[in-house]
């Protein structure tokens, strides 16, 4: 079995792309991995605490905000390549959808929520990769309350929309702020 964490970016009218993606990781490596995640926590902020203030952030990382603002650009520049050996490393699967919201809105009358498609197109890739290497998965998002609603009714429109699909996809529970989904191969 895969454990499937995804994640999405906020767009702005300055920065208009939605981006949503996610890992796949097989359950077996979960304590391998997540070990050494932590020593590259530990290595960066010398705790293994994992709270706000220790959380690994691209965005304050390159900026330098948040808890990274006091720390030089050669410093978090070795984090970014920490990270980054770490995934190539352990070849850790990745999907990532990117939507231009503004070429999306303007192209279609009733555009689909970019929210909805890109949860659709990168539940999509995760089925399609587990078709791939014959696995299933389960799948971890954050829970966003302005986007719960949209979440489960765009579920429900894929599943009943899509006989063709390369997955099926069911939604399995909400549990302390996080959506959980079931998802396996067609």
């Amino acid at each position: 079995m895969r454990l499937i964490y995804f994640d999405e970016t906020k767009f702005s009218e300055s920065d208009p792309f939605f981006f949503i993606g996610g890992i796949l990781l097989p359950e077996k490596d979960i304590t391998a991995l997540e070990n050494t995640l932590m020593q590259i926590q530990y290595n960066f902020f010398s705790t293994n605490k994992l709270d706000d203030t220790t959380e690994f952030h691209s965005r304050y990382i390159f900026h330098g905000k948040g808890p990274y603002r006091k720390r030089s650009l050669p410093e978090r520049i070795k984090l970014f390549e920490d990270v980054g050996k770490f995934l190539t490393q352990n070849k850790v699967p990745i999907r990532i959808v990117c939507i231009d919201v503004k070429a999306h809105r303007k192209r279609y009358q009733y555009p689909e929520p970019e929210y909805n498609l890109g949860l659709m197109l990168v539940l999509e890739r995760f089925c399609i990769y587990l078709e791939e290497v014959d696995d299933i998965g389960i799948v971890f998002g954050d829970y966003e309350k302005d986007e719960n609603e949209t979440i489960h009714f765009g579920f429900f429109s894929i599943q009943t929309n899509r006989k063709n699909a390369n997955g099926i996809w069911t939604t399995f529970r909400k549990v302390e702020g996080y959506n959980l989904f079931y998802t396996r191969s067609a």
